[in-house]
């Protein structure tokens, strides 16, 4: 391979992994807040006036639903992963080769141009979605219980 092709391949992956971890960021920041407002909605719809839970059937529905969607999320989430560790080792051969070359600074060590930080918080992100598949579950069997026991889940006034 030669140094414009090297060069060029290199940049490409550059922009990729950045425009990569932009796209995903928007769409996480949309999917989460998407997921607390139905999440939200959907049990104060279950609520009668006086706070008790008539209508569990909207909040379980939209429980599967989301558990659904971030199982899912789950995966991408660590198929973008995947993908930006695979880039950023591409990325580093690349600059290996290209300063192996000549043409750099003496004692010049490639390092691998993808920030770590961008895998720490895929990972956050991540771990996020596992908490969030987690927590909707109990909040639902907190919701059954108060449903079969006829018990107030809310108080009236902020109904």
């Amino acid at each position: 391979m030669n140094d414009a092709a090297a060069a060029l391949e290199f940049h490409q992956i550059h922009e990729y992994i950045r425009h990569e971890i932009e796209v995903y960021f928007a769409w996480f920041s949309f999917f989460l807040t998407i997921l607390f407002a139905a999440m939200g909605w959907s049990l104060k719809a279950s609520l009668d006036a006086q706070g008790r839970v008539r209508f569990p059937a909207v909040f379980f529905c939209m429980l599967c639903l989301f558990a659904a969607q971030l199982g899912l999320a789950i995966a991408a989430t660590t198929t973008v992963m995947n993908d930006v560790v695979t880039s950023s080792q591409r990325a580093l051969q690349l600059l290996i080769m290209l300063a192996s070359r000549g043409g750099v600074i003496a004692g010049y060590a490639p390092l691998s141009p993808v920030p770590k930080g961008y895998i720490g918080a895929l990972d956050l992100a991540r771990w996020a979605l596992v908490f969030n598949l987690i927590f909707w579950p109990l909040v639902a069997a907190l919701v059954f219980r108060k449903w079969r026991t006829n018990q107030r889940l809310a108080l009236p006034d902020s109904v």
